[in-house]
């Protein structure tokens, strides 16, 4: 709970309660400190009158100029407050003066309030509660198991059901007893929380203005009032419309192109700044992350548009779908974006919203250097389109796929695989039962009809024989290949066995790197050469960052091993994130987060039970009941 929210519970009057704390006054035995010959304690002026104690321990009232205005014969009394102070005589009974003196309500009570509104909230001797005016009239009578003061002309009560509800100042039933808890009104509107255990608001009327969903509400001010709803912490207007977010919890939230899509109380999905602030409402029934300025959202009769991130539809919630609801990428590619129409059918619209390629394809790609693929809605053949729609390559092939350094890999009749330029001029025949969409590192994956995998060169002859059970593209000159008895070894671009065939499994050569797994299921390293850097001896072993990699063993704890294979930190931790600004994030076994360096050394305390990984040189992290801080790599809180 954020440290502004526990403030309030901590101070205001206690919501989740049944009862009402009474504040029963006794006199202070302790010794004051001496304040003249005459008075043993004084209070300070209020409404031109201060308390005072003589010494027998009796209470009266001075004026500022020090003369005994109303006597010392009360057992105990408070300061002036709306022209009245309450009085405690010896029979500890309670009591109402004025500033001459004079009683205006008898003591006679066992507990009294000061006035609020111009009522004072009594109980009397059969522990229930009601309301005196000024002139010490009861008004209200003692019939309520608990109640509040008064506040914008209503107070709540509680009956012996101790259900709440509200009166207003003729003592009428505003509201009924039906809320499980509730506050004072605020702002004409009030927080009550039903058989759920949920808090909503209602007006003075007794109407619910806001649903009762929020684990947490506070009063409003404002017009602002702070809620909880599913562990996020919101603020929301009169109409219950959030307007901001308290991040304090949300540590390491990512916010892609400056915004971040996330749900709201409603369900709804808006996007917020890194601050919280809600940049374009809540209002959506799906929303996608911004990438490269634009983002698409639905609405709720599940229909796409596009925004940009001042929140202008690009194009209106009109579609079926569009580029962008499908894939975690911008649904503008080379400045056109697909979308499907109510008939099943897609076109491509401009970035001011145009529909310039009208909807008439069964299916298509995003543009990549200049051209698109698309399907044929009659006859199912792909083709190939330039940004004007017009149509380049005839629909002719099974399937096709994206332009990659001016070559598309397309399927014809018979399901073989070959390649064609721009002009659709057949470039690698069709001589493959599979393929890769492009070349890697200069050679293309491809399967014969032998069930056999190798390499071709740019010209589409035969580099590396096709003869592997199985094979994957090149990385980092390196590529994986599979043997006839299914273990697991590389290659390299002439073809040339650099590490045998030996292992289980294997992920591809990262800087000069390969993770390897033996027969027993453990994880090493192995280098270019084919020699083991790291035996076999860890569960898992994560990509290697900042020349270190995150290691796990079989009990489920983490260390780090550098590209020596020495182990810089052994798998002792809880939970670790990889290396970013030379530090890596670790969980302690009290699942409390610090950070160490490439040495394995503590360099941040393991003290933060929530902390994101270092990112610009600066890292989240907060501790409980406190805010969330922004520390640098020496674990310095940052301004």
């Amino acid at each position: 709970m954020p440290l502004l929210l526990f403030s309030l519970l901590a101070t205001a009057p206690a919501w989740g309660q049944t009862t009402v704390i009474k504040r029963t006054e006794t006199k202070h035995n302790t010794k004051p400190a001496r304040v003249g010959s005459r008075w043993k304690d004084k209070g300070e002026y209020v409404e031109g009158l201060a308390r005072v104690e003589d010494r027998n321990g009796k209470y009266g009232f001075i004026d500022r100029s020090g003369k005994l205005v109303i006597p010392c014969q009360w057992y105990y009394a408070t300061s002036f407050s709306d022209g009245m102070a309450k009085v405690e005589d010896f029979n500890k009974k309670y009591g109402f003066i004025d500033k001459t003196g004079k009683s205006v309500s008898p003591c006679q009570w066992k507990s009294a309030e000061r006035f609020s509104d111009g009522m004072s909230r009594v109980q009397n001797f059969n522990n229930k509660y009601g309301f005196i005016d000024k002139t010490g009239k009861s008004v209200i009578p003692c019939q309520w198991k608990s109640a509040g003061s008064f506040s914008d002309g209503m107070a709540f009560v509680k009956d012996d059901n101790d259900m709440y509800g509200f009166i207003d100042k003729t003592g009428r039933l505003a509201i009924p007893c039906q809320w499980k808890s509730t506050s004072s009104f605020s702002e004409g509107i009030v927080a009550v929380k039903d058989d759920k255990d949920k808090w909503g608001f209602v007006d003075k009327t007794g109407n619910l203005i806001i649903p009762c969903k929020f684990g947490y509400s506070s009063k409003f001010k404002n017009g602002l009032a702070e809620v909880s709803y599913n562990y996020t912490d919101y603020v929301i207007d009169r109409t219950g419309k959030v307007t901001k977010l308290n991040l304090d919890s949300k540590v390491g939230w990512e916010f892609p192109n400056g915004l971040r899509s996330t749900k709201d109380c409603n369900n709804k999905y808006g996007y917020i700044d890194s601050t919280g602030s809600v940049i374009i409402p809540f209002q959506w029934k799906e929303a996608k992350d911004f990438h490269e300025g634009f983002a698409a959202v639905k609405d709720d009769k599940d229909k796409w548009g596009i925004v940009d991130k001042t929140g202008r539809m690009i194009t209106p919630c009109q579609w079926n779908n569009v580029a962008g609801a499908w894939s975690d990428l911008c649904p503008f590619r080379e400045g056109l974006a697909a979308v499907k129409d109510a008939n099943g059918k897609y076109g491509f619209i401009d970035m001011t919203g145009k529909l310039v390629i009208p909807c008439k394809w069964k299916d298509c790609s995003n543009f990549k250097e200049g051209v698109c693929n698309v399907q044929d809605y009659s006859t199912g053949k792909w083709g190939i389109v330039d940004k004007t729609g017009k149509v380049v390559i005839p629909c002719q092939w099974k399937n096709a796929w994206s332009f990659y350094d001016g070559l598309a890999k397309v399927q014809d009749s018979n399901g073989k695989c070959g390649f064609i330029n721009k002009v659709g001029t057949v470039v690698i025949p069709f001589n493959w039962k599979a393929a890769e969409p492009y070349y890697s590192e200069g050679l293309l994956l491809v399967q014969g009809d032998n069930n056999r995998w190798g390499h071709l060169d740019k010209s589409g002859s035969v580099a590396i024989p096709i003869k592997w059970k199985d094979a994957w593209s090149f990385h980092d000159g390196m590529a994986k290949v599979q043997n006839d008895n299914k273990l697991i070894g590389f290659i390299d671009k002439t073809g040339r066995i650099v590490v045998s065939c030996q292992w289980k499994d294997a992920e591809n050569f990262a800087d000069g790197m390969a993770r390897v797994k033996d027969s027993n299921d453990k994880w090493g390293l192995v280098n270019k050469s084919g020699a083991v850097v790291a035996s076999c001896q860890w569960a898992s072993i994560a990509p290697f960052s900042e020349g270190v990699a995150r290691v796990r063993n079989a009990d489920w704890k983490y260390g780090f091993v550098d590209k020596m294979g020495r182990v810089i930190s052994e798998c002792k931790w809880k939970d670790a994130s990889d290396f970013s600004c030379g530090l890596a994030r670790v969980e302690d076994e009290k699942n409390n987060y610090g950070f160490i360096d490439k040495t394995g050394n503590v360099v941040i305390p393991c003290k933060y039970p929530f902390a994101s990984s270092f990112s610009n040189g600066t890292a989240e992290v907060k501790e409980y009941g406190k805010k969330k801080l922004r520390i640098n790599i020496k674990g310095e809180v940052m301004e």
